[in-house]
């Protein structure tokens, strides 16, 4: 019983590893995307995507930019 609930520790850990990680590269991405496009004042504040996003085949991705022109 205690090597379960150990292995599923484990996995928890490595899970929630995989999904800060993926928020980090989305982000990375749109604003490399955002750069490309010649958009250099504006600058993403929030990415909002679902729990089981990083394993799926598909997932509905939210950002939220914000302008830091004047």
């Amino acid at each position: 019983m205690g090597k379960l609930f150990s292995l599923l520790v484990l996995l928890g850990l490595g899970y929630a590893g995989i999904y800060f990680y993926y928020g980090v590269v989305i982000e990375r991405e749109v604003e490399q995307q955002l750069v490309a496009r010649g958009l250099t004042s504006v600058s993403v504040d929030n990415v909002e995507y679902g729990l089981l996003a990083p394993v799926s085949n598909s997932a509905n991705i939210a950002v939220t930019v914000g302008y830091r022109g004047s």
